[in-house]
């Protein structure tokens, strides 16, 4: 279902299994709004004090009803040392407007210039409480009465600066956290600043001049093969050889997978909202995220109330994967890497760098195989980036005697803000007469791990001292999309398909086809 065809939607669901019904309302976010206002024109940019937005990752401190679920660390101490490779990062990739960098650096500084005035009045007060101490444990004297009256005077005089202090702190904290969020991930080396670069190319554009090339949607209709209803503008369904072809590939490239050391996980389709604005999503943008929002019956609360009561709609996406993450990285100081893939015929919402209104080519729901990788560090993560990128197109290039395959590396600009690099694997649409993409590799680095304090450690009980892992995610196949490129590729001059036997066991030989 297209995410701007939708309304609010009530149903009754009974979650979880056996408890009472409860309405449920599926509905569109609400429009974004900014975090901040800035005023741009002069040197002195500032930042307007009303806040705006707030987030699940940061609530907030004395805020009625808020509740820490996780303690982001944005390591800016150490982004800032850097500030001019931050700088150039944030201006790579076209956010300029939205992130002021040197502005937020001011006020990080002033933060600490303040936690550190913060934490010279705790330190004073404890010594005054110290001394008071030891004063009630000899004889109370004149000078001692004295110095005790003192000790109350400035203990009182302490508290209400510590006071005055702490709220300035804490709302500059906000102020800083809130919009620190914003940062994208440090930029891989081999990520361009300028355009795209294609790193690898297979194959030739295979010339019939006997006939026009036929779209697949076309060859569908023909062969009765894909069915589209009227329930939405690209709602296709895939019957006989066709809806065969997409259950041998997903089964096939699984098995495949598998056999490259990945564990196969079944993950949920929905995730709270913690987890999706701790992969970088924009929880406000009604193109890209669903809301699922749990009322029960007689409750009278605000939207803005039911965070705790919140659900997301991600389908096949990073969300999912770091829903489990946490489960299995007591193994990850032993294997030095996890290797998981989620084969899932859920709805994935994002296909925009393929054409709209390309039949299947970009559907918003289409069944994918997804891959996700846990590294201990940097180096690990950017070793195993360059193993998914191999591994993709070993995966392609048998396809290449029938249409060119390349893999295209992305330049800054059109990365996601969680994203240190990005490659995509591109195949020939004949009758798109362009390339479409069909898989991709992103390196998230330690985007995610920050946000949601995921870490390992030598030592579970001392996961305070721990390492934040890295994250490498990808769409291994986009099985809708290539379903319908290869019936472009394999058409026949009878208006069918066939698709040769040799290519599906290039994927596993030893099933049969």
């Amino acid at each position: 279902m297209n995410p701007t065809s939708w309304r609010n939607l009530k149903i009754l669901c009974r979650w979880p299994a056996g408890s009472q019904y409860h309405q449920v309302i599926i509905r569109r976010c609400p429009t974004a709004k900014p975090v901040a206002s800035w005023h741009t024109g002069s040197s002195n940019t500032q930042l307007n004090a009303k806040r705006q937005m707030s987030s699940v990752l940061y609530p907030g401190h004395f805020k009625e009803g808020s509740v820490l679920v996780t303690e982001v660390d944005l390591n800016l101490k150490s982004r800032f040392k850097n500030i001019r490779a931050l700088f150039e990062n944030v201006r790579a990739r076209k956010m300029s407007e939205k992130v002021n960098v040197y502005h937020l650096a001011s006020m990080y500084k002033t933060l600490t210039e303040v936690e550190k005035k913060k934490n010279e009045l705790d330190a004073e007060r404890q010594q005054n409480s110290d001394q008071m101490k030891l004063l009630l444990k000899v004889s109370q004297t004149d000078s001692v009465l004295r110095k005790k009256e003192e000790l109350i005077a400035r203990g009182k005089e302490i508290r209400e600066n510590l006071r005055e202090v702490n709220k300035y702190y804490y709302d500059l904290e906000e102020e800083v956290i809130l919009y620190a969020l914003q940062l994208p991930s440090d930029l891989h080396p081999s990520t361009s600043e300028v355009d795209d670069k294609v790193l690898r190319e297979i194959g030739s554009i295979k010339s019939n001049s006997s006939r026009k090339p036929v779209g697949h949607m076309l060859i569908g209709r023909k062969t009765g093969t894909i069915f589209r209803k009227n329930v939405g503008p690209v709602q296709c369904y895939l019957r006989k050889n066709v809806a065969n072809l997409e259950q041998e590939i997903s089964y096939r490239v699984g098995v495949k997978l598998r056999q490259l050391g990945f564990t196969q996980v079944s993950c949920p389709d929905m995730v709270k909202t913690i987890i999706v604005e701790g992969t970088g999503q924009d929880i406000t943008d009604p193109q890209t995220v669903y809301v699922l929002q749990e009322k029960k019956s007689g409750d009278d609360s605000d939207d803005e109330n039911l965070t705790n009561r919140t659900l997301h709609l991600v389908g096949a996406s990073p969300q999912v994967f770091a829903v489990n993450s946490h489960l299995i990285l007591k193994y990850l100081p032993d294997i030095g890497m996890i290797l998981i893939v989620n084969i899932s015929s859920s709805s994935s919402h994002v296909t925009a760098r393929n054409t709209p209104g390309a039949g299947l080519f970009s559907v918003p729901q289409c069944n994918v195989v997804e891959v996700f990788g846990v590294a201990k560090d940097e180096r690990d993560a950017s070793a195993l980036y360059d193993e998914f990128q191999t591994t993709f197109w070993n995966l392609y290039q048998v396809l290449s005697d029938q249409m060119p395959i390349r893999l295209v590396a992305r330049c800054a600009r059109n990365l996601t803000v969680s994203e240190a690099g990005h490659v995509d694997v591109q195949a020939w649409s004949y009758s798109q007469q362009q390339f479409v993409t069909v898989g991709s590799v992103s390196l998230w680095s330690d985007f995610l791990s920050r946000r949601l304090m995921t870490m390992w450690s030598t030592n579970v009980n001392r996961l305070e001292r721990g390492h934040f892992v890295h994250t490498v995610h990808g769409t291994a196949v986009n099985i809708t999309t290539l379903v319908g490129l290869l019936m472009e590729a394999y058409q026949t001059s009878d208006g069918n398909f066939k698709i040769s036997e040799d290519l599906m066991r290039s994927w596993s030989a030893d099933i049969p086809v």
